[in-house]
């Protein structure tokens, strides 16, 4: 299984191989890449069993190619995912509206017809946020937000 370390995904993946390792199985073999395309061109070779990214990626390159498939939504595999701004007045003001904007696509429908089309339901969110460091990123997760 493959991915990226900058991806969520590298640090679910990490979390279950050391489950496996707990429970006397062999870790996972997670083979890094730095982009995208390397990592299809590689599970198409057959040279890794398949890429951790998200599901809306996976769903696109199903729509895209005849020869992968997605998995559904994997337990651990719910992330933030967002936009990433300078650090200064006019990229937090950006952020700011992206929230603002993505809002209110959430409350018009708009954004849930979105996901719907692109066969992609269960990867929503119910709501934006301006996350400027960790400790407000934790305290989202605590709460449970999607």
């Amino acid at each position: 299984m493959t991915t990226t370390a900058s991806g969520w995904q590298y640090v679910v993946l990490k979390a279950a191989s050391a489950k496996c390792v707990e429970q006397g199985k062999s870790p996972i073999d997670i083979p890094l890449f730095t982009d995208m395309a390397s990592q299809i061109i590689a599970v198409q070779a057959g040279q890794v069993e398949g890429s951790a990214m998200t599901l809306a990626g996976g769903r696109l390159l199903e729509k895209q190619t005849t020869d992968l498939e997605a998995t559904g939504a994997v337990p651990g595999g719910d992330s933030p995912n967002g936009i990433v701004v300078q650090k200064s007045a006019e990229g937090t003001a950006i952020a700011k509206a992206f929230v603002i904007a993505i809002d209110a696509l959430i409350k018009d429908g708009t954004y849930a017809g979105l996901l719907h089309k692109h066969d992609v339901p269960e990867s929503g969110i119910n709501k934006s946020a301006f996350v400027s460091n960790q400790q407000e990123l934790d305290v989202l997760n605590t709460a449970g937000m999607k």
